[in-house]
């Protein structure tokens, strides 16, 4: 699946990642995804699941759009994000 990641907030190691076609993901879809790549879920609702692990922090929605902060770098941001997608 192809995305976008940009860095929305300059300066900081937060990156947004959307993917271009349209997702919809139940709770247990975001639950299941974050867990499978080793993040401990947080937060989960009907419209979002935040997940951390270690100081990284990944928010995933229902429409799979991503908001991954502390990052390394963008590289292993969008690293990550591949892992993600490829669950969807």
């Amino acid at each position: 699946m192809e995305y976008r990641i940009t860095s929305p907030c300059k300066g900081t190691n937060t990156y947004e990642i959307i993917p271009s076609k349209n997702v919809k993901l139940s709770r247990d879809d975001m639950i299941s995804c974050l867990e499978k790549c080793g993040f401990e879920v947080s937060i989960s609702s009907d419209m979002l699941a935040v997940g951390r692990n270690g100081p990284t922090e990944l928010t995933i929605y229902t429409r799979g759009k991503l908001i991954i902060k502390h990052a390394k770098d963008k590289k292993s941001a969008e690293s990550l994000a591949k892992e993600i997608i490829s669950l969807l």
